[in-house]
């Protein structure tokens, strides 16, 4: 009986001491997970999709070269061709379309897909041509 009261109050007493050393450490593992996810920027994505204009424009060459640049970084860029700059513009406004960036014509109505986080970049387009046999003259718009 006396060995059956004293083996009950030793798990009680090992029970709190592992509660008192254990709760301390976990308290302060879970702060500092707190505290790092705070601070710390989750990696970028590994695949990414842009929707480009039909393959008449200059689009399909930069959606080319960026595919390029940020395969060197590990990054696949999978180019999915649409109707349009419209159809651009109405596939990053909405979520579930699994189109991360698009490249859209410069005039585009961007509140033509409300909700869309718009940034853009203007790009100058040029063509240079003589339709006399003279020499070239260089048009620009944009």
């Amino acid at each position: 009986m006396l060995a059956d009261r004293l083996g009950r109050r030793a798990r009680r007493i090992l029970r709190t001491d592992l509660l008192v050393t254990l709760a301390p450490a976990g308290l302060i593992i879970a702060i500092a997970f707190g505290i790092t996810m705070l601070f710390v920027k989750p990696a970028p994505p590994k695949r990414l999709t842009i929707a480009i204009d039909p393959d008449e424009g200059g689009s399909r060459y930069y959606a080319r070269r960026y595919q390029e640049i940020v395969k060197r970084q590990g990054v696949t860029l999978d180019i999915r061709q649409t109707g349009g700059s419209l159809a651009n513009v109405q596939l990053l406004a909405n979520p579930g379309s699994g189109v991360d960036v698009a490249l859209v014509q410069s005039g585009t109505d961007p509140g033509a897909a409300a909700g869309s986080s718009f940034r853009s970049a203007a790009f100058r387009t040029c063509r240079s041509g003589s339709s006399t046999g003279e020499t070239p003259s260089t048009t620009c718009a944009g």
